[in-house]
């Protein structure tokens, strides 16, 4: 289905080019480089965000042993910090008038975040790294996804902004696909062998059932040599995930690089706009 999406999105560029009477948004702004390259961070980010994201609660249940509530605490670090620090972030804008080296300034402290989980994701961490991790990853999310989406608006102005918007919706959802199909792929392929590797032999006949259920995973005692194995097997899948995800965010920064450096101070306000 990602190859099929892929090749609909390319059909998409073609026909608004040459077929379309009434074009969706202007082919010039569909060409823009701050267009594509807002849309592409978007998609570039949720990559990242789905190859780790995906089994965190899990892992934070199996491994440090949290209440259902506890890991959703924990696991929703990102949503209220970056929801908290994108208020931040439009202060700021309105204050210094531009955007583009917020973005560039950001990007770094979103692959520190995602590049420390490598190490901190290993069951001889405690969860105060796991939730550092999550606040990096929180503020500098935060301040992208806002910037992402401000870089957009300013340059297809404010007729198209409702389809840029959309146009870079398509991309975030595309992106979200991808990262959980990594991170999917990734468990499939490396936590039965981990398993399998970790498991006490009285456990070995266990392992499928263990793979397919997070219930019979923490079904084992805490600290029996089954949980352990478990422990383990868990974290190395999470540290193949993790890697991933730092890997993709290195397109980050050539996706804000190509953004103009758009002045937004000195943007007229449309005509019959209201300020709330």
């Amino acid at each position: 289905m990602l190859v099929v999406g892929f090749c609909c999105l390319i059909a998409f560029g073609v026909h608004e080019r040459f077929f379309a009477r009434k074009s969706f948004l202007p082919f010039h702004l569909l060409t823009d480089r701050t267009v594509l390259g807002s849309c592409f961070l978007s998609g570039t980010l949720f990559v990242s965000f789905y190859c780790w994201d995906l089994y965190f609660t899990s892992w934070l249940q199996v491994v440090h042993n949290l209440s259902i509530k506890d890991a959703g605490y924990v696991g929703n670090t990102y949503n209220i910090g970056s929801c908290v620090f994108a208020i931040v972030i439009g202060f700021l804008v309105k204050y210094v008038g531009s955007f583009k080296w917020i973005a560039l300034a950001c990007v770094p402290l979103q692959i520190l975040g995602t590049g420390l989980m490598i190490h901190f994701r290993d069951p001889s961490q405690g969860i105060g790294y796991v939730v550092m991790c999550q606040i990096f990853i929180s503020f500098s999310g935060g301040a992208l996804v806002v910037l992402e989406q401000l870089a957009i608006m300013a340059a297809v102005g404010p007729d198209n902004v409702a389809v840029a918007l959309a146009l870079q919706a398509l991309f975030t959802s595309v992106g979200g696909a991808i990262g959980t199909s990594v991170s999917g792929a990734i468990w499939t392929n490396t936590l039965p062998t981990a398993l399998a590797t970790y498991l006490p032999d009285t456990a070995q006949g266990q392992a499928t059932a263990i793979y397919a259920s997070l219930v019979t995973a923490l079904s084992y005692e805490w600290g029996s040599p089954e949980r352990e194995g478990i422990i383990q097997a868990y974290s190395v899948s999470q540290r193949y995930m993790c890697i991933a995800a730092t890997a993709v965010l290195a397109f980050a920064f050539f996706c804000v690089l190509l953004w103009r450096d758009i002045k937004v101070k000195d943007f007229q306000r449309p005509r019959g706009a209201t300020v709330l």
